[in-house]
């Protein structure tokens, strides 16, 4: 009996451990951060990258201008620069921003379903 209850407290901390792993990921190319459901871009303008039914829109930006990432699939999703320039994290039914600074063509996909692919043009 013991070892059971050793064994179920190791899983607990475990699982507690793992649940604080993660975050969004930023480099000189742009800054990226995610935010609540239901949150909005912060300024209410700029360019919105959508991602619904396991595919992105095409989206236009300025420098240095927000991007808010809408996801309306059910699961989480990543907005991730191949060039490894950004990678934000955003949870399903939630908003996320992204901002990129350096104008350039940026190839995303998702980390988490590989197929996923787009288009990030910044001017």
């Amino acid at each position: 009996m013991l070892h059971t209850r050793f064994g179920v407290c190791l899983v607990v901390v475990g699982a507690l451990a793992l649940s604080g792993c993660g975050g969004d990921d930023a480099s000189p190319s742009g800054t990226a951060a995610a935010t609540t459901p239901g949150s909005s871009n912060t300024d209410g303008a700029g360019a919105t990258l959508t991602i619904s039914g396991l595919a992105f829109s095409a989206v236009t930006s300025a420098a240095g201008e927000s991007i808010a990432i809408v996801n309306d699939d059910g699961f989480g999703h990543t907005v991730t620069d191949r060039d490894g320039g950004f990678n934000v994290k955003v949870a399903g039914g939630a908003t996320g921003e992204l901002t990129i600074d350096q104008p350039g063509t940026y190839k995303i996909f998702c980390e988490i379903h590989s197929d996923m692919a787009g288009t990030i043009v910044v001017s």
